[in-house]
C-alpha cells in the first residue's frame, strides 16, 4: 500500500539536502538503490523526482541492481 506520508517526507528531506549541500545528487543515486533494495519504493519515486531537474536519472542504476537489470 503507497505511504504517501513517507512519500512526501522523503522527498522535503531529499530537496533540503541538496539545497543545502549537506548531500549531492550523486549521494542520492546510491541511496535510491538502497532504497530499492528495501523496497521503499515511496522513497526511491521521491528521490526520482527531486534529481531528475539535476539530470540525475535513477533509471541508470537499474543495470546496478540485480533485481531491475534490463528494466527502463
Amino acid at each position: 500500500m503507497w505511504n504517501e506520508k513517507r512519500y512526501n517526507e522523503m522527498k522535503l528531506q531529499c530537496q533540503t539536502d541538496i539545497a543545502r549541500k549537506t548531500k549531492t545528487p550523486y549521494d542520492y543515486m546510491m541511496e535510491y538503490k538502497k532504497m530499492i533494495g528495501k523496497e521503499d519504493y515511496e522513497a526511491a519515486k521521491a528521490i526520482t523526482e527531486v534529481l531528475e531537474p539535476f539530470k540525475y536519472y535513477t533509471a541508470d542504476t537499474h543495470n546496478h541492481i540485480p533485481s531491475l537489470k534490463g528494466c527502463l
